[in-house]
């Protein structure tokens, strides 16, 4: 209502011949260029290589000026103006036509954007679902973006990345929806129900072995999701327990013992071991045979060595699609029992990192 009364205001000063709009609703008064009663034709005129715009009494406009739709720039002398306007701390852009320009600009190889009241956008700013981001200078920005203490990532059209995006060959999570769109995850996360981990110091997501504070080690998958349960890696088989620690020592699962190395997490496979000091025999699947001598061996004593981890990681639920989806490496994660480790439907990760015992790290 303002807004038109203002127009209102301004459109019967004019018929006066003394103001003028702006597309900021502003008003500017207009310079006389002459006192002669003649009455002279209405529109523009070219003088000396600059249009003016000139009304039936002789009068030139300055400031803004519209006529239909469009706006125009009149420069203190009448003159029309092109190219950038700062007016009122805000930057406009009139094109060589002398309209002011609205929506997508591209100057020199770079983007700006002017809102339908012509202003030029700065900081942040959504548009049709997505947001970008404008330097101060106007031109819309790419690639990393830090703001207070969270990174974000600006796609090559300058749109605000979301979910899975992979940058110079690794993958980053950014938050999906809402007010905390766009920021960059680290950690444990819980990404449509798989369990990531993403590097404190960067974002990116580790793949291979991991070993944590305590020494616990875990396994993520080729498309970086945790592994649980049995995984043959460099053909060797190893059990993740729900949380996805490593177990180690003996195993028990349904009626069926194994026996996992106790430092490296290796099933001992086709081999008889001398366990605190008693022997015992282990087929081709990793169970124990009962044989060799110690048959009668207290099921309290692996019990006690086959205890879960009690760990679990921290994480937080966000949705999204893993990348690359499914694990598409070789590597089966089918029980030792119901396949035989070494045969044609198993076969060794080539994404592993070093294995535990032989120079995996902590992460970072």
């Amino acid at each position: 209502m303002k807004a038109k009364n203002t127009i209102r205001a301004a459109l019967a000063a004019a018929a006066l011949g003394v103001v003028l709009l702006g597309p900021a609703g502003g008003l500017e008064t207009r310079a006389a260029q002459t006192t002669s009663s003649t009455t002279l034709k209405e529109g523009w005129i070219q003088q000396n290589g600059h249009w003016y715009y000139q009304k039936s009494d002789g009068f030139f406009y300055k400031g803004w000026l519209q006529i239909g739709d469009k706006y125009y720039y009149l420069n203190t002398d009448g003159s029309m103006k092109t190219g950038w306007l700062k007016f009122d701390n805000s930057w406009y852009y009139l094109e060589d036509s002398g309209v002011m320009h609205t929506g997508w600009l591209q100057l020199d190889g770079k983007w700006y954007y002017l809102g339908a009241d012509g202003r030029m956008y700065t900081g942040w700013k959504q548009m049709n679902g997505s947001w970008y981001y404008f330097h101060s200078a106007g031109d819309m920005q790419t690639g990393w973006r830090k703001t207070g203490d969270t990174w974000y990532y600006l796609n090559s059209d300058g749109k605000m990345a979301e979910g899975w995006k992979q940058i110079d060959d690794s993958w980053h999570y950014f938050t999906k929806g809402g007010d905390k769109a766009g920021k960059m995850v680290t950690g444990w996360q819980t990404i449509d129900s798989q369990v990531y981990y993403l590097r404190e110091s960067d974002g990116v997501m580790l793949t291979g072995w991991l070993q944590d504070s305590n020494g616990k080690y875990y396994y993520m998958k080729t498309s970086g999701a945790m592994a649980t349960g049995w995984r043959q890696i460099d053909g060797s088989w190893y059990y993740f327990a729900d949380n996805g620690q490593m177990a180690t020592g003996w195993l028990q699962l349904a009626s069926k013992w194994y026996y996992l190395d106790p430092t490296y997490g290796k099933m001992a496979q086709s081999a008889t071991l001398t366990i605190d000091g008693k022997s015992y025999s282990f087929d081709g699947n990793g169970e124990w045979t009962g044989s060799a001598g110690n048959s009668s061996a207290s099921a309290s004593a692996k019990t006690s060595s086959a205890q879960t981890p009690a760990f679990s990681p921290s994480t937080s639920s966000s949705d999204g699609a893993g990348p690359g989806g499914s694990d598409s490496s070789s590597t089966s994660t089918e029980s030792p029992g119901s396949s035989s480790p070494g045969s044609s439907s198993s076969g060794s990760s080539g994404s592993s990192q070093s294995a535990p015992g032989t120079g995996s790290s902590k992460w970072g």
